[in-house]
């Protein structure tokens, strides 16, 4: 379903056309007054405001720690890794639909190496609602860990 963004700027009206079932972020530099941009369907109807179509995409950040989660909502899981020395230090993250996810679906961190290094590695990992996830940590790897649950 297409769905479009009218933006109202006192004069000047933009009307964007975002396709497919979200509504992603963009700059956008408007001068004048701004009025509270609406997203509208296809026929132009059923009109409401951005801000609580967007509270509606994404439920609150939680932050999470090691052990296994049901992904009560598609969502992201989303953060970084630190290693550090010669030993690997890697986050790894498991998902499928068993309560013991084995499916490895990244490997974020670093592996062994003669000389010590120092790596930073975002990550951000899709995960569909009903799916298991497992965090496992590989030789003690610092992390900060959110999941970023799509809708509330």
């Amino acid at each position: 379903m297409k769905k479009y963004i009218k933006i109202k700027t006192g004069i000047l009206g933009i009307v964007l056309l975002l396709i497919g079932t979200g509504l992603y972020a963009a700059d956008l530099t408007v001068t004048g007054a701004v009025k509270t941009p609406t997203i509208c369907d296809e026929n132009g109807n059923n009109c409401k405001a951005v801000s609580s179509i967007t509270s509606q995409l994404f439920g609150n950040r939680i932050e999470k720690t090691l052990g296994t989660y049901l992904a009560e909502t598609d969502g992201f899981l989303h953060g970084y890794v630190i290693s550090m020395g010669t030993i690997a230090n890697n986050l790894l993250i498991y998902t499928d639909s068993n309560p013991d996810p084995t499916s490895l679906i990244i490997r974020a961190g670093k592996e062994t190496t003669s000389i010590p290094i120092w790596n930073y590695v975002p990550f951000m990992v899709p995960i569909k609602k009903g799916d298991y996830y497992k965090i496992v940590s590989e030789n003690s790897v610092v992390a900060s860990i959110y999941w970023m649950p799509i809708g509330n």
